[in-house]
């Protein structure tokens, strides 16, 4: 039912397109929500309560005893002690680092030093120097990360902190906050599009001062899936290779169609399967088995494979989660004989009428000076030529290495020996890859072969038994009229002299359909084709082949509306493509 429903879906198209507000790609891939500094922890734990369980290293799992004031016969502490909880302690200058014990005037809990304690009164001219400088390093970068400042609330313009992304960027840098209650301040950043995979501390060396660092909060980064690729690799199966970071779980990958790259909720769905196992590190492929092949659909010439596409799963990006390719649609339009060697109108409208619709482009096929030649093989010879301009159009229209060409294939009369004979030659030779995955559609338009079916005798002796019927030659006319007659005799010996192949739907056909009519003469709509007392007719069903089963979609009788032989073409074009 294609050729019929397209005609509503392009009534509609514009409605529904005109309503669609859409984020395009990049603009959601270019859209970043800033870094936030936090000096209030239960602002800092509101803002990342969406974030999952957070991990805190507090120090307070090391006995720190004796309980004093200074790191004299003290063991150092091992910055790589929470390695397994993914974080990393160091001071870039190559300074010991300590557990300062809580219960302290200064430190009520477990804390981290840099060389002296605050208040420390152990020094060592020429062997301790300041500069409380320390470097945090994340095994996986985090969307948001705290601490806590111990210090006597003293700030210089050179005590700073800088939140680093994997990048080796700066996310933010700030000083020093300046709200300690009881030696304490916090500070912590929300950065969910730049995540932190290091903290620099810098403590200017001669401020008089020392610092400790205590509950270091971070988040375990959140999941993110990737459509990296999707491609046809047959005509019923959709791949694609994703990319997993961290631990996103099982998710759902979809194949929709739509009229642009980007997705949303009123883009129909094709197909889905569930992804269990995490990517390789460079990713991973997988398929989608469709069922059936995608038909042609101009107005969504775009098919998305989309992961997790109800975004149960929340991600680091949500803007990574869809690639697409293109199914581009193809018109092939040809008539049948034209006595006058000129091609009809119809033709030419009919292919402006599929570019309106959607199509990339629609090949108006002329072979009217052939077709008129009462010789055989012409019909052959033209359908060999219009495979070739197919061929060749599609190879043009595939400009992107995933693009799949769909072609709709549409002839009147003979027109439908052309189409046929352009289908057989695409099955022997399929041309590039984009058209062998592509879509054929074949639509004839009151077949009839010019043949006869029956000798040459057998139709005039049959003319002469006053029926106005011709079976061997497969048309209608008035035996009372010697105009019809002498039309009837010229058909007959025409057809004898062309003698047509049958119609065959190759095996490439996907769906075919058919609009045909076997009007009695006096019953058309059309007045001069009444007065000329003739009606040709569709081929019989069985005399149009199809030894693969290729499936007929449609068999529509115009002639219910009156409408002979003639006005078949135009009819299609007035009612199913406008």
């Amino acid at each position: 039912m294609f050729s019929l429903l397209r005609r509503n879906n392009r009534a509609i198209g514009p409605a529904v397109q005109s309503v669609r507000a859409k984020l395009s790609l990049e603009a959601l891939e270019a859209r970043e929500v800033p870094a936030t500094l936090y000096t209030q922890p239960v602002s800092f734990s509101a803002a990342t309560a969406t974030l999952g369980t957070s991990a805190v290293v507090n120090f307070d799992d090391i006995d720190a005893s004796p309980v004093n004031n200074t790191i004299q016969g003290r063991a150092q502490f091992d910055g790589n002690r929470y390695t397994n909880r993914g974080i990393t302690f160091s001071n870039p200058n190559g300074h010991p680092l300590y557990t300062a014990p809580g219960g302290l005037p200064w430190n009520a809990s477990n804390s981290l030093s840099v060389y002296r304690f605050p208040f420390d009164p152990y020094f060592v001219p020429g062997v301790f120097t300041e500069g409380d400088d320390l470097t945090v390093t994340l095994a996986q970068p985090s969307p948001a990360f705290g601490l806590t400042l111990v210090d006597n609330d003293s700030q210089r313009p050179a005590k700073y902190i800088q939140f680093i992304d994997a990048a080796g960027g700066v996310i933010e840098q700030t000083g020093f906050p300046s709200n300690y209650t009881s030696f304490r301040a916090f500070i912590g950043v929300v950065s969910l599009d730049r995540p932190v995979a290091r903290v620099n501390i810098v403590q200017d060396a001669g401020d008089g001062d020392d610092i400790d660092f205590d509950d270091f909060t971070f988040f375990a980064p959140r999941p993110d899936i990737v459509i990296t690729s999707a491609q046809l690799q047959t005509a019923t199966t959709v791949g694609f290779t994703y990319q997993t970071t961290g631990n996103p779980g099982p998710f759902a990958v979809s194949v929709y169609r739509s009229a642009d790259p980007n997705f949303d909720s009123g883009d129909p769905i094709v197909a889905t399967t569930l992804v269990t196992t995490p990517s390789a590190p460079g990713g991973s492929p997988a398929s989608i088995a469709l069922g059936t092949e995608m038909p042609i659909d101009p107005a969504r010439r775009y098919v998305l494979v989309v992961a997790d596409p109800t975004q149960g799963i929340t991600e680091a990006n949500e803007g990574n989660n869809t690639s697409s390719f293109r199914k581009l649609a193809l018109g092939a339009v040809t008539h049948g004989y034209q006595p006058t060697g000129q091609m009809p109108g119809w033709v030419t409208a009919s292919a402006a009428e599929l570019r309106l619709d959607g199509y990339a482009d629609a090949i108006p096929f002329d072979w009217a000076l052939r077709s008129s030649l009462p010789v055989p093989n012409m019909a052959t010879s033209a359908g060999v030529d219009l495979a070739s301009r197919v061929r060749s159009l599609a190879a043009q229209l595939a400009s992107q290495p995933t693009d799949v060409i769909d072609v709709h294939f549409i002839g009147h009369s003979r027109g439908s020996v052309v189409i046929s004979q352009a289908l057989l030659s695409l099955q022997s030779n399929p041309g590039p890859t984009s058209l062998q995955l592509g879509y054929y559609t074949m639509t004839m338009l009151d077949p009839h072969p010019a043949r006869n079916r029956g000798s040459l005798i057998q139709g005039l002796i049959e003319l002469a038994n006053g029926t106005g019927v011709s079976t061997v030659g497969g048309f209608s006319f008035n035996p009372a009229s010697w105009v019809s007659r002498s039309l009837a005799v010229a058909t007959l010996v025409f057809q004898a002299q062309v003698n047509d192949p049958e119609v065959v739907i190759a095996q490439n056909v996907d769906g075919a359909e058919v609009y045909r009519q076997q009007l009695p003469w006096h019953a058309q709509q059309s007045l001069p084709d009444r007065l000329l007392g003739f009606n040709l007719w569709a081929a019989p069903p069985s005399a149009i082949l199809n030894p693969y089963s290729r499936p007929i979609v449609l068999v529509f009788d115009v002639g219910a509306s009156g409408i002979g032989h003639t006005g078949v073409a135009e009819w299609y074009l007035n009612t199913i493509l406008r």
